[in-house]
């Protein structure tokens, strides 16, 4: 009876329910591109926000996600802001285009080229941001680190810019400005405008070139910045730009963003201040409200590697009466089905511009002419960055860490040399994931900090026992140890909260599509609607310093445990965790080690070509025949 039972229920639940499409992982590529499903809020004025570029100017190509959110390149982007332009100017409204620094430093387009003054690419790279008619741009910690770059901002880029590239806090060795303190102007509608811009006090630069960073809580003591923001009725401001890059949440008073803002706001108490930070490559917003609790000033920052373009758009007043301002933020994927819906285009063919269609030539003519996409093996799986928590034991297959620890132990190691041996670094050798399919050089530079370094790996020689105390040592760092995150469960519905001039309330926010694929989901401070489209959560674990300050690390040792305590044990390093912490560690232990002692392991693998043989030697594949290059690797 409970089975004929059970076989009827079964029978209505078969004729009644909806079925249920098989699982697609949200990976996969056989997703569509998901579009966006809400138009922007405009407003009087408009900014687009784009920060932490790091090169990615070709935007992202594997056929994976989140990568294929995040496919747009710099012609793209030429094509959408030349549309929204054209859109503003029919709304009668004003709409600027700026950037938060880091341009350089992060993919081969830029850390292939490190002298920009002698190589054509890479000043075009530096030059595209021009050509895309960005309105305000500030320099980021990585664009002022390298003495070739800067000399070439110093003579070529501030002169191309002019007042739009905004240096407040950066000087010549001999005390002026590196471009521009500040920026007054007139927008096409008629807004006066001011705007700044500052980069973090931790930037390192180069001694000869620029002085040291002026720290934020100095610089606004500075006459010139007082006199800046005096008001002056020969000098109206209807809105206030600020740009930084810098932390937004930073309370330390060298880098507070926070403190320019109200440093503004002491002098003009309702004037809008529109910010815009980067640095600490997230999407992030907050508001700021003045007296009587009313929201005047807004701050967004909007990923990183070019995966994210900001909108920020506020409704403006006279300035006189205390009262909430309409502001509304955006964070767009970077991908131009994302750029048709909020232009209103539905052929691809008529959104993009013949000036964006030869941009997005000309990056591909130079990833060529860089050798950037010589294919050097076939990966037969993703190695990821973050997805899951590096163990001694490296269980995790799709591990980088693990990934880069086989690359050692294959291609760097010589066990005839060193029959017993420990290696290990910190967790900053590598910076992103990689993904199955052909490995390029430009996947070498995606995810090595160190690509175009070629120093030797290092190495010296202890008893057994020293060897044992580092990897202790190791495991005794007092790191964070996060989990790997859930995807969570998809809501039909969630709520956000808005302001009024009496009250905080909620309101049901209308259902949002069902997320299937990879991508980045945003809750901040204003609220968890800014993402404009929904996605699956990327299951992620973070790699926090420990609170000493030292670095987190990764090994792996090959000594059977039955080896003599005082035998010999090579211990070998990458050039940075060796010149910087070996010696140290070993002293504390008992074993002096200056510098001279660390010696070059190889003179034929080194720090630039490991992963390169590697994967030639590992993973081949019949690519197509290598590009020429002059810098053919």
């Amino acid at each position: 009876m409970r089975v004929m039972l059970f076989g009827a229920l079964a029978a209505v639940g078969l004729a009644v329910a909806t079925p249920v499409p098989p699982f697609v992982d949200p990976s996969d590529p056989a997703h569509e591109v998901p579009r966006p499903t809400r138009p922007l809020e405009w407003g009087d004025v408009n900014v687009l926000h784009t920060t932490d570029i790091h090169g990615w100017i070709s935007g992202h190509s594997k056929p994976v996600y989140p990568e294929k959110s995040w496919s747009g390149d710099f012609g793209d982007l030429y094509s959408f802001t030349k549309r929204m332009r054209r859109m503003a100017a029919e709304r009668g409204s004003d709409i600027l285009l700026v950037d938060t620094g880091d341009r350089r430093i992060g993919h081969g387009l830029t850390d292939h080229i490190l002298d920009p003054l002698t190589d054509i690419n890479g000043q075009n790279v530096s030059y595209m941001y021009r050509t895309i008619r960005y309105d305000l741009v500030v320099p980021g910690n990585h664009d002022l680190q390298n003495p070739n770059v800067v000399n070439f901002t110093m003579n070529r880029l501030v002169k191309l810019w002019g007042d739009k590239y905004l240096t407040s806090n950066i000087n010549r060795v001999n005390g002026t400005s590196l471009g521009a303190r500040f920026r007054y102007w007139k927008t096409p509608m008629g807004k006066q405008m001011m705007a700044f811009g500052v980069v973090t006090a931790k930037a390192d630069t180069p001694k000869g070139l620029l002085q040291k960073v002026v720290p934020i809580n100095e610089m606004i003591k500075q006459k010139w910045f007082k006199d800046a923001i005096k008001p002056k009725s020969t000098r109206p401001v209807d809105v206030f730009v600020l740009l930084g890059h810098v932390d937004p949440q930073e309370t330390k008073e060298d880098d507070n963003i926070v403190l320019i803002y109200e440093a503004i706001r002491r002098e003009h108490p309702l004037t809008p201040i529109l910010i815009f930070a980067g640095h600490t490559h997230k999407r992030w917003c907050r508001t700021f409200e003045v007296e009587g609790n009313f929201t005047r000033s807004m701050l967004i920052q909007s990923g990183e590697y070019f995966d994210t373009v900001g909108w920020m758009s506020v409704k403006l007043d006279n300035n006189t009466t205390p009262q909430n301002l309409t502001f509304s933020r955006r964070y767009l994927d970077n991908n131009v089905k994302t750029y048709m819906f909020h232009t209103g285009i539905k052929d691809e063919v008529q959104f993009h511009t013949s000036q964006g269609k030869r941009l997005s030539r000309y990056i591909e003519k130079m990833e060529k002419s860089e050798a950037l996409s010589k294919v050097y093996g076939e990966l037969d799986r993703d190695y990821y960055l973050d997805r899951k928590e590096w163990t001694e034991k490296e269980q995790d297959e799709s591990s980088l860490f693990s990934f880069y620890l086989d690359a050692t132990a294959t291609s760097l190691i010589d066990s005839k040399k060193s029959p017993n041996w420990l290696f290990f670094s910190n967790w900053g050798i590598v910076r992103g994931s990689i993904y199955r399919g052909p490995f390029t050089l430009s996947d070498l530079y995606a995810i090595s900090p160190d690509a175009s370094d070629k120093s030797p790996f290092l190495y010296t020689t202890v008893p057994r026992r020293i060897a044992d105390q580092i990897v202790e040592m190791t495991q005794r760092v007092d790191k964070a140890r996060g989990n790997l995150e859930k995807v969570p469960r998809l809501q039909a519905r969630d709520f956000k909260t808005i302001k009024d001039d009496s009250q905080a309330h909620f309101f049901s926010s209308p259902d949002k599509p069902v997320a299937t694929t990879y991508g980045r989901v945003t809750t901040d401070e204003c609220g968890s609607d800014g993402d404009d489209i929904s996605h699956v959560e990327i299951p992620k674990v973070k790699f926090d310093k420990a609170k000493s300050g030292l670095p987190v690390y990764f090994w792996r040792k090959n000594y059977a445990s039955e080896l003599g305590l005082e035998e010999p044990v090579d211990i070998i390093v990458t050039n940075r965790t060796g010149s910087k912490f070996v010696p140290g560690a070993l002293e504390l232990l008992g074993t002096s080690v200056a510098n001279r002692e660390l010696k070059a392991y190889r003179d034929d693998v080194n720090q630039y070509n490991l992963i390169l043989e590697y994967v030639q030697n590992k993973f081949p594949s019949t690519p197509a025949t290598p590009l020429a290059g002059k810098k053919d690797a």
